[in-house]
Parts: C-alpha cells; sequence; structure tokens
C-alpha cells in the first residue's frame, strides 16, 4: 500500500516483498521507520510530524506496515490536505483533511490506546 497525502507531494509506504517497487524520485528526502503490524509506534508518530514539516518531495518508508498510519497522518496534517490510501479489494480512498476527519481520526486513535 502506498499512502500519500498532498502538501506538495509527499508519500508514506511500506517495503513488502510482494509490492512492486515504487517510483524513483530522484530529489526526494526518504525517511526510514520500523512500524509493526495492528500498531502505531510513537516514533511513526514522530517521523509522520517530521515529514509534514520537510521541504517536498518527501517519502517515507515502512518497515513492516503502514495501514494503521493514515490516522496520525489525518491528524498532523494541514487542513485541506488530500490524504489517498489503498483499500483492499475495494480501490482507492481520498480523504481531505477538515476538522471533522481529525477529530475522527483522533477518536479512533485515542480507541486503540
Amino acid at each position: 500500500m502506498i499512502l500519500v497525502w498532498f502538501h506538495h507531494y509527499k508519500s508514506l509506504m511500506d517495503r513488502k516483498k510482494k509490492k512492486r517497487e515504487p517510483p524513483k524520485l530522484s530529489n526526494a528526502t526518504e525517511l526510514t521507520v520500523d512500524n509493526p503490524a495492528a500498531e502505531i509506534t510513537e516514533t511513526s508518530i514522530d517521523m509522520i510530524k517530521q515529514a509534514l514539516t520537510m521541504q517536498p518531495p518527501v517519502r517515507l518508508c515502512v518497515n513492516g506496515e503502514e495501514d494503521l498510519l493514515v490516522l496520525p497522518v489525518c491528524i498532523h496534517a494541514p487542513e485541506n490536505a488530500v490524504v489517498l490510501y489503498g483499500q483492499p479489494n475495494e480501490g482507492l480512498v481520498v480523504v481531505k483533511v477538515t476538522p471533522e476527519i481529525r477529530n475522527k481520526a483522533q477518536r479512533l486513535l485515542d480507541s486503540m490506546e
């Protein structure tokens, strides 16, 4: 899965072997973080926050699983950012970050603790 949030192009993706390699971005800053399946680590949240403050393009590669990281992206992305992610067997999900989306994501994250 590749999760992309548009604020002049920033992306987050896992490094699962079953998937094809993402396109090369010669001028992108690439960050890497470990995130176990079914978890959202504080380190991952901190790395998302860091990536959001950096000059684009930025690619955050996740060793492990990034599925749940859409929550902290929606919480910390700028207002009106567009977040895209793949929903298995469904297709592409497009989320515009609004206060309502940010609050829903925060409630879901809080319920996981």
